[in-house]
């Protein structure tokens, strides 16, 4: 892989990992489209830690707050102690880990089906769109039970084109989760799978070998997933507050459809 394709591997990565339109599912059909297939896992785990930091430099006040916190018995404007949402993280983590753990190999199969994720944004796209008539004018707290349902929606998104932001973001819409304690919950959420995702294939990655010529050129696409992440995550929260969040359901929609009509 030459630069300029990490480059854009990376920046696809970057937006799409927090933006709900699927970044699996964009980088099957960016994959396709430039005709590049990264050898191994190495470049994957790069790009993943990439986005990881983004989410660790925006969130760096409220992850220090959540730690401060555990020891205390006060809720906080969330509604929950700095020991129970750490419970929460955890008891959303659950699915997709024993998801990740039994279907690997269904998993990884779909990823080498561009069309099928072609026809899993529209499942996003549709999603997204109901989120505009569910969950109104309810303020219900974040308990370990929804926290688990939204982990079911972390599940389904390991499947490419089902959006991991999408699809938790609106799961906690639809049990009447404010919008954004929702979105702050759905990225959270993202470090220990993006830290789980990451460990499995780091004895691949360090296994493969591969040049400092290669691991540089990685090593750029992670810089440029982690510096768009960041900007993809300043983005979202201001759309999520003017009340825009369905917008990405019409890029997804339109993104599937474009897909499956023009370039089967």
């Amino acid at each position: 892989m030459d630069i300029w394709r990490s480059v854009v591997l990376g920046i696809v990565q970057g937006l799409t990992e927090f933006l709900p339109v699927s970044s699996s599912g964009h980088l099957v059909l960016a994959e396709h489209l430039l005709q590049v297939d990264p050898p191994g896992v190495t470049f994957e785990v790069i790009v993943h830690l990439g986005t990881l930091l983004a989410v660790l430099v925006y969130f760096r006040t409220r992850i220090r707050g959540i730690l401060r916190d555990t020891t205390k018995r006060e809720t906080t404007t969330n509604g929950l102690n700095g020991r129970k949402y750490l419970l929460a993280i955890g008891a959303g983590t659950i699915p997709a880990a024993l998801t990740g753990l039994f279907f690997e190999s269904q998993i990884e199969m779909a990823f080498s089906a561009p069309q099928a994720a072609a026809w899993l944004l529209l499942v996003t796209g549709i999603i997204l769109l109901a989120t505009t008539i569910s969950g109104r004018g309810k303020k219900r707290s974040l308990t370990a039970g929804r926290a688990f349902l939204v982990g079911c929606a972390q599940a389904a998104a390991l499947l490419p084109g089902i959006s991991r932001s999408g699809a938790t973001i609106s799961v906690a819409f639809f049990l009447g989760v404010s919008p954004a304690v929702a979105a702050e919950f759905s990225f959270l959420l993202a470090v220990p799978a993006i830290l789980g995702a990451t460990a499995l294939s780091l004895g691949d990655a360090v296994s493969e070998g591969l040049g400092s010529s290669a691991l540089g050129v990685y090593a750029i696409g992670g810089l440029a997933a982690a510096l768009v992440g960041y900007a993809s995550l300043r983005l979202l929260f201001g759309m999520i507050r003017k009340g825009r969040f369905w917008w990405f359901g019409v890029y997804c929609l339109s993104v599937g459809v474009a897909w499956l009509v023009f370039l089967p």
